[in-house]
């Protein structure tokens, strides 16, 4: 299998991405590959996931690269997997993920079945896991066994949220909430301007019908 994963790969193992070295791929998404890497900087293993060529000419690959990004920083939660970084090599996009021992919960369920107290805890942590997703209105849509993994140190994160869907619209630009309030201001001084003028006009008119009346008498 890692002899099957390894043929036919974007990077080859030691090529440099930024401060980034390969040292092999661990798996393939639906528009991505996720190496193991090491981070020459800190010292610290890393996965790193990169944007495979054929997604790029999905003109909205990259821009549901980047949300998935933005997603998973929102997140500081001990069932979610954490963002280290974020950037881009040779007009690819990548994503460099803390790197987790351990096996998906999907390679556990072929070769045992967790006992009701193991169910139980796994049950809670991924829930747990969704809930500060939803208190952030991200619906993750991608639950699976194999987006969850079950690290040596015995926690339990959630992966993937390249399918992640916002519940609420974004909050608008500063700058755009500032035109907004403006342009409300100054229809609404326009349209109390109009109806001053509107009651003087009627007061004229009023003005002058006393007049042509006390002329009569």
């Amino acid at each position: 299998m890692a002899q099957a994963l390894q043929n036919d790969t974007l990077y080859e193992p030691g090529r440099s991405v930024d401060h980034y070295k390969v040292l092999r791929l661990i798996g393939r998404g639906g528009m991505g590959e996720v190496y193991l890497a090491r981070d020459t900087r800190l010292g610290r293993k890393v996965a790193l996931k990169v944007v495979r060529p054929d997604a790029m000419t999905n003109p909205d690959a990259r821009e549901r690269f980047l949300f998935e990004a933005r997603i998973t920083a929102r997140f500081n939660h001990p069932h979610i997997v954490t963002i280290h970084d974020v950037g881009e090599h040779d007009g690819r996009p990548y994503l460099a993920l803390e790197h987790l021992e351990g096996e998906s919960l999907r390679e556990r369920l072929q070769t045992e079945h967790p006992g009701p107290g193991e169910a139980l805890r796994i049950g809670r942590a991924i829930a747990e896991a969704l809930t500060e997703a939803h208190a952030h209105q991200i619906v993750h849509r991608d639950l699976k066994p194999g987006n969850v993994l079950l690290g040596e140190d015995g926690r339990l994160r959630v992966l993937d949220f390249g399918l992640a869907r916002a519940l609420a619209p974004p909050t608008p630009p500063i700058a755009e909430m500032d035109q907004t309030v403006a342009a409300e201001t100054a229809e609404s001084g326009e349209n109390a301007e109009n109806a001053t003028d509107a009651e003087g006009d009627e007061s004229d008119e009023s003005d002058e019908s006393d007049e042509s009346d006390e002329s009569d008498e």
